[in-house]
């Protein structure tokens, strides 16, 4: 992979993450392994935005492997912000586990709407370009 953000294919830590997560998508669940695309658009991405959090980017349990798609889509989006105070209070790099599928939860909650969104965009782009004789193959 290129991005600055992402371990390379084949780098142990990619692989381990990537066999937790099951090759796929952390938000939308595409079966990242399912073609060469897929597989070369994979990312890691922390669920905690590492722009905020420095104390959690390198943790394991705070990387998930996502489809390129619904990583722009997330990018900082702060998953914490929707918690009550006193849940922030108690993550710590040690509890982080224990808050891990609610924190996904609430990532999922903010990532799928807006990737159907845009799901919807390219359906009515292709329904525009039908009639003109333009297919998705040849886009």
């Amino acid at each position: 992979m290129t991005s600055k953000y992402v371990d390379i294919h084949g780098n142990p830590r990619w692989i381990k993450i990537g066999v937790r997560d099951n090759f796929c998508c952390a938000y939308c669940g595409v079966n990242l392994l399912n073609d060469v695309i897929s597989m070369s658009s994979a990312q890691i991405d922390h669920i905690l935005p590492q722009s905020k959090y420095k104390t959690y980017k390198d943790e394991d349990t705070n990387m998930v492997l996502s489809c390129y798609c619904c990583n722009q889509i997330k990018r900082a989006f702060d998953p914490l912000e929707k918690l009550s105070e006193q849940e922030r209070m108690l993550i710590t790099v040690e509890t982080l586990d224990s808050f891990r599928e609610k924190l996904l939860s609430i990532c999922r909650h903010y990532v799928i709407p807006l990737l159907e969104k845009k799901k919807k965009i390219l359906y009515m782009s292709n329904e525009v370009l039908q009639p003109l004789g333009v297919s998705k193959k040849s886009i």
